[in-house]
């Protein structure tokens, strides 16, 4: 991950709970690649009843939303009742059109997902090669949508976004990770070097003297952060 002074700072050498988030970000990919396919197909599904019904993808679905009735004023109340601290901000009426928005959003949403599920089914919506095998190739069939194929390279192109994302996360949770053990090198050897002790190491990165403040001036490194000097504290004391 990095260098310095002739010593290679290796994924291993990560904190525990960094190096469980990177393993974890793999499980994370997957989720997200699975998620994408099952968009996909959805997306598919009801643009093929949208045109079969001379409409809109918005408009179908204006229309399945439309015969959902208004929740129960019996489950209204009860939802404002458990929730009631959580929503103390609000005034009686506020918080119970709250409420009201919640259970229609989520009976909205089963309802779509249902939908969603009958066309699948109506069209033969079939899952093909997983999309994370690792010989995944762009020509690979990852789906069969009413008769037509979804490759891979199709797949690709719309997950690429939500993937991305959680890649790029990572990598910045790496590359922070990795200056804050490259820091802790170069303070750890220039301390040795000096032959000050914790306390006095302390003493100099937070002082504002340039003849002393670590790092110096030409290290051209800047400052610690707050944040890095606490992390400093933490090392010393173990």
């Amino acid at each position: 991950l990095a260098r310095s002074t002739g010593r290679v700072i290796r994924f291993g050498d990560m904190r525990d709970d960094v190096r469980a988030r990177v393993l974890r970000a793999s499980e994370d990919v997957k989720k997200a690649r699975n998620a994408a396919l099952d968009g996909m197909i959805a997306e598919n599904v009801l643009r093929i009843e949208a045109r079969s019904k001379n409409m809109t993808t918005g408009r179908l679905l204006a229309e399945i939303k439309s015969t959902i009735a208004e929740p129960p004023a019996a489950e209204v109340t009860r939802v404002f009742e458990l929730n009631r601290d959580s929503l103390a901000s609000l005034s009686e009426a506020e918080a119970k059109k709250a409420v009201v928005d919640f259970l229609r959003r989520d009976t909205e949403r089963k309802a779509v997902a249902a939908f969603i599920g009958e066309l699948q089914t109506k069209y033969k919506a079939t899952p093909g090669k997983n999309v994370n095998a690792p010989d995944l190739k762009p020509g690979d069939v990852v789906a069969t949508i009413d008769g037509k194929p979804v490759t891979a390279r199709e797949f690709e192109e719309a997950a690429a976004f939500d993937v991305y994302e959680i890649r790029a996360d990572t990598a910045q949770i790496l590359r922070d990770a990795a200056v804050e053990k490259l820091l802790d090198l170069l303070i750890r050897d220039e301390s040795a070097s000096l032959g000050i002790d914790g306390s006095e190491l302390i003493a100099r990165v937070t002082s504002d003297d340039p003849d002393v403040v670590m790092p110096p001036p030409e290290a051209k490194i800047g400052r610690l952060s707050a944040e890095q000097i606490e992390t400093l504290r933490r090392w010393i004391a173990e």
